[in-house]
């Protein structure tokens, strides 16, 4: 490694860290209480492996105009979700690094240039690995490998310099500029989905779709024609990148591209140095401006007013073992970031009301948005509501030594999540029954349902997370790794789910024909089955509250958490 390019002390740590991870990653595998979780672990990603070779082998060859559509669309997609990102959940430091890691490098003598370097490197094998493994998906594609691999690489790292550079800036912000960037972030996605949606209307594309034969062929074609329409011009800065992807055999023409392409890169990593030396002073003026003054009129100001006793604000707060504080002190953190989480449900509650305005049936569009819901929470809704145990991977020495059971601390932990989860669920089903005229008692019987689902899926979160303790903005191979795995588990997971929910609403009608012969009167085969829905996910939300209060208490803060 070029000593020119990386600070020759940065490469020492670097090189210290991979073993580190690599030592930690194989011991715990190999402990005894994980076995489960890594055999599942294992037969997830040989289940991702086999998909993705069956999807080299048999696949057919996408068309040049269709890959460049998908390619193109799906860079400004992942460019855009590192806005959108940065504006509903602002970073609290531009880069990730441990307590450990930040002290070890701010003792070093190394310049904003070596610190930026110090990032890039540490994620430049998960980028490595994330461009394999794309390459690999589209080997039926490419048309020359190492070019595709080149370009991909290239492209890959282009929106890694694009991540940091946003982070850099949404860090470095005050709040006033904030907010002006998340009103602007927000105006932009609802413009792109108007201008979206306008295109869609303009060319008549959603009369072309029909379910049966061709649904995929036709979705393409409207990407394809969203591609070449004026949307097309915001896929312009990735444009290099996808015509290096797509080109055919390594000619002169090609190797100067991969060049061009090549200095966009480093441009952006030296627009990323000078923004971030920037944000450094700017921070360091601010920081000083701000408690400098301040600090000592404030200390008098605080001798001067008689302080209010803390145990006067706290014994009001229902204690329930210790549960009733935990969850309180999760609820004042979500507090903190409420516009950040009233900003990212948005999205999902429009599409989740989707159906209200397309399927005629009252009774089936509202089952459709509840199974959104379900879809959403399940899947997606644990990444945004982070208010458990996640949120206190450096504080799990502390709550280890509290006088609190483990059941209370696990029901404390999760109870702020399912709450916050609780009350979006009810208020998009409440514009449901609304707008679609229904009784009341759909709303009640669909939050029995959600409310133990709820806490089936955050309990099983912090589970996984006690198992596998990470970071909650960590980067690198093993969260790469966890993500991809967690993902292809909750698809099946889901997948099985909803096939459950198909047997047993067969086997609520045959038991009701079955009951109606036995007692000669008439049994409601919707309340069977109801019942069996809510009985269902609330004794596996009370078995995974189990099992993550038992995990929480073998869990030793020293040994199984990273450093």
């Amino acid at each position: 490694m070029n000593s020119h390019v990386l600070h020759p002390a940065t490469v020492q740590l670097l090189w210290l860290q991979s073993r580190g991870r690599r030592r930690r990653m194989w011991r715990q595998f190999r402990q005894p209480r994980r076995s489960v979780l890594s055999a599942v672990a294992c037969l997830l990603a040989f289940v991702w492996l086999g998909n993705a070779a069956l999807t080299v082998w048999f696949r057919e060859a996408a068309s040049p105009v269709t890959l460049r559509a998908l390619l193109s669309l799906g860079l400004v997609l992942y460019a855009t979700w590192h806005f959108a990102k940065a504006a509903f959940f602002r970073p609290e430091s531009p880069f990730d690094w441990t307590p450990a890691e930040a002290d070890q490098l701010a003792a070093m003598p190394l310049l904003p240039r070596d610190l930026v370097a110090y990032q890039v490197a540490s994620v430049a094998v998960t980028t490595i690995l994330k461009t394999g493994l794309f390459t690999l998906l589209l080997m039926p594609d490419l048309r020359s490998l190492p070019l595709g691999f080149a370009g991909l690489l290239l492209a890959m790292l282009a929106l890694e310099m694009l991540r940091l550079a946003i982070d850099v800036a949404t860090w470095g912000m005050g709040r006033a500029a904030f907010l002006i960037y998340r009103v602007l972030a927000v105006t932009g996605l609802v413009a792109a989905g108007v201008a979206i949606a306008t295109i869609v209307v303009r060319h008549q594309l959603l009369a072309q779709i029909s379910l049966g034969d061709g649904l995929l062929d036709r979705l393409l074609e409207i990407l394809i024609q969203l591609n070449t329409s004026v949307f097309g011009s915001v896929v312009l800065p990735f444009r290099p990148f996808v015509d290096l992807i797509l080109a055919d055999r390594v000619t002169a023409a090609n190797v100067q591209l991969a060049a061009e392409v090549s200095a966009i890169v480093v441009g952006m990593a030296v627009a990323v140095i000078r923004l971030y030396a920037a944000m450094v002073r700017r921070m360091a003026r601010r920081e000083r401006a701000t408690y400098s003054p301040i600090a000592g009129a404030t200390c008098e100001a605080s001798r001067d007013e008689p302080r209010r006793p803390l145990w006067t604000a706290l014994r009001s707060i229902p204690r329930c073992g210790g549960a009733g504080p935990l969850a309180w002190r999760q609820l004042v953190g979500a507090r903190r970031h409420w516009g950040s989480l009233l900003t990212a449900m948005i999205a999902p509650a429009i599409l989740a009301c989707a159906p209200l305005f397309i399927i005629a049936d009252a009774r089936v569009a509202f089952i459709s948005t509840t199974g959104a819901l379900a879809f959403y929470t399940f899947l997606l809704l644990p990444t945004a509501l982070r208010f458990d145990f996640r949120r206190d991977f450096e504080r799990m020495a502390i709550l280890k030594g509290l006088p609190i059971t483990p059941s209370a601390a696990a029901v404390g932990q999760t109870l702020a999540p399912v709450l916050i989860a609780t009350i979006f669920q009810a208020a998009v089903l409440a514009v449901a029954v609304i707008a679609r005229s229904l009784p009341p008692e759909h709303l009640a019987t669909a939050m029995l349902v959600m409310i133990p689902f709820n806490v089936f899926v955050f309990a099983l979160d912090n589970l996984i997370f006690l198992l596998y303790p990470y970071r909650l903005q960590q980067e690198g191979l093993e969260v790469f790794l966890r993500t991809m795995l967690s993902f292809t588990g909750k698809g099946l997971l889901f997948t099985a789910g909803l096939a459950a929910v198909a047997a047993w609403g067969f086997c609520a009608a045959l038991l009701t024909h079955a009951l109606a012969a036995w007692t000669g009167s008439h049994v409601d085969a919707y309340a069977v089955f109801a019942v069996g829905m809510i009985t269902g996910p609330s004794l596996l939300a009370l078995l995974v509250l189990y099992a993550l209060g038992h995990t929480y208490r073998h869990l030793d803060p020293i040994e199984d958490t990273p450093c």
